[in-house]
């Protein structure tokens, strides 16, 4: 993943850049693009790493200056540290990212705690839609979300207050409109 100054960028303009990115020739595939209100976000595949090409100069010059940029793997790190990192992903718009890392956990939980996880998934789906101009989709997950925290007894989990979370949730449901808010 590729993250980029956003200079003006909307997330109308996300299957543009897509198209634009793609045409560079710099990268095996570009599979997806996501507008933040700081940054835009490109899933690429290389055979090379990108400090190794041309990619990060070609990006530099035709889109936007570049902040960043990983390879998405399942990190090996403890659940603490996997919620802590996946709410400073959520707050700074990386929502892809912090999908995966909630994901991690996830996987291992149970009970009451798995749906909460689960709905928190969801909700970091869903800005991913919208951040691709995606927002009817983006309010269909977010009523699944919902369903994943009706009736369930946790309020927080290390920090997240879930109650703060679902009250947004509805909010955006309400007004039929994607409103960005931090966790």
């Amino acid at each position: 993943m590729v993250r980029l100054v956003n200079n003006g960028y909307t997330a109308e303009d996300a299957r543009a850049l897509l198209r634009r990115v793609s045409g560079l020739g710099v990268f095996n595939d570009v599979m997806d693009t996501r507008v933040a209100s700081k940054h835009v976000e490109f899933d690429v595949i290389m055979d090379k790493p990108i400090e190794h090409s041309d990619a990060l100069g070609m990006l530099d010059s035709s889109i936007g200056k570049v902040i960043g940029y990983n390879e998405i793997i399942e990190r090996d790190i403890s659940d603490k540290e996997r919620l802590k990192y996946a709410k400073e992903l959520f707050n700074d718009e990386r929502y892809w990212e912090a999908h995966e890392m909630l994901e991690g956990l996830w996987k291992k939980s149970k009970g009451e705690e798995k749906d909460i996880l689960q709905g928190l998934i969801l909700v970091c789906a869903a800005f991913v839609h919208a951040q691709k101009a995606e927002y009817n989709i983006a309010l269909s997950i977010l009523r699944r979300a919902l369903i994943k925290f009706k009736g369930k007894s946790i309020k927080t989990i290390d920090g997240i207050d879930i109650v703060k979370v679902i009250d947004h949730v509805n909010i955006m449901l309400n007004s039929n409109r994607i409103i960005r808010f931090f966790i």
